[in-house]
């Protein structure tokens, strides 16, 4: 903490509240995403999950501008992907979000 100010709430009483879980139960995913969790190295992600983020289709989109790798960091940038590709951190998509 920037100022070192005392916590509103303790540990307990947060825990009572219920706004702090502590332990396996604060994370842990439903048996059917269980499942489908793979561990590949010091990573694990799940395979053949679709998670949907819900969007409010009242907010207009804004459309940021596309930003350009530098050339001279191109070469570590594709590698840098392939690696990330290899290790199933991130997969191709071939079709438009909904």
């Amino acid at each position: 903490m920037k100022d070192k100010l005392p916590a509103l709430l303790g540990r307990e009483d947060a825990k009572f509240l219920g706004v702090l879980k502590v332990g396996l139960s604060a994370c842990t995913p439903h048996t059917e995403t269980l499942s489908k969790v793979c561990t590949k190295g010091p990573l694990s992600y799940l395979k053949d999950f679709e998670l949907t983020v819900p969007v409010n289709p009242e907010i207009k989109p804004v459309i940021q501008p596309l930003r350009r790798v530098p050339y001279a960091l191109k070469s570590q940038v594709d590698s840098k992907l392939q690696q990330l590709l290899n290790n199933d951190v991130i997969e191709p998509v071939n079709s438009a979000s909904q």
